[in-house]
């Protein structure tokens, strides 16, 4: 799956997110262009930011972020810090490049290799 997901995001992802019709697709579907490739709505999105029920200042992981668009729309919303990572360095570095001025930041990760300390 890594291999489809690193040419999907070297070939395709780059026009989905500068195409006019691909974005009035997104919203007309979705509700708001994620350039999510049919992952999920806008109820969706608002129904699992409501069950997270973050306030201000909480941080966010949003673990295979793609594009980095839920990410970014978290942290705008409910105005906490989110961290958007994926395995595909190119998911990555578009997320970084689209949402440069957001509160969400982006990072290469495998989230099946994720080390995190104990909170305090």
């Amino acid at each position: 799956m890594f291999e489809w997901y690193q040419r999907f995001y070297a070939a395709v992802a780059p026009d989905l997110t500068a195409d006019s019709a691909y974005a009035d697709f997104c919203r007309r579907v979705f509700g708001r262009n994620f350039a999510q490739h049919g992952f999920a709505d806008m109820a969706q999105v608002d129904l699992l930011l409501h069950a997270l029920a973050l306030r201000p200042g909480e941080r966010l992981l949003d673990l295979g972020c793609g594009s980095g668009g839920i990410a970014d729309y978290a942290a705008s919303a409910g105005g906490v810090s989110a961290v958007g990572i994926d395995y595909v360095e190119e998911a990555i570095r578009q997320a970084s490049a689209m949402h440069s001025r957001s509160r969400a930041h982006f990072a290469v990760a495998d989230m099946a290799r994720l080390c995190f300390r104990p909170a305090a």
